[in-house]
């Protein structure tokens, strides 16, 4: 019995793994245009969706703190807001130098 439930473990991983491995191959397919019958190298595939997933962080992030950084929405709280937009403001600027810096590259 133990032999049948390690096999059935490890069908399980290899199905999640099978599973996890088509949808970032559609990803990447659907990002290169043409190549709907490449199949990318596994490293590269991991080193470009490592890539995306760094840019969409970013993204989100920078358009967060620009959020905090432009809004007025707390009259009651003017001390707390003005701190947060000065936070959001320093990181904003980090994140513009960071991102001049790696288009240098």
């Amino acid at each position: 019995m133990q032999i049948i439930e390690e096999r059935d473990e490890l069908q399980q991983l290899f199905d999640l793994q099978w599973k996890a491995d088509r949808r970032a191959v559609k990803l990447w397919q659907a990002a290169h245009p043409g190549n709907d019958l490449v199949w990318p190298d596994h490293t590269n595939m991991v080193v470009w969706l490592m890539e995306q997933y760094d840019a969409h962080a970013q993204r989100t992030l920078r358009d967060a703190l620009q959020k905090i950084a432009d809004t007025d929405q707390y009259p009651d709280h003017e001390d707390t807001a003005a701190e947060l937009r000065e936070i959001a403001r320093g990181a904003l600027t980090a994140f513009t130098s960071t991102e001049r810096t790696d288009t240098k590259k």
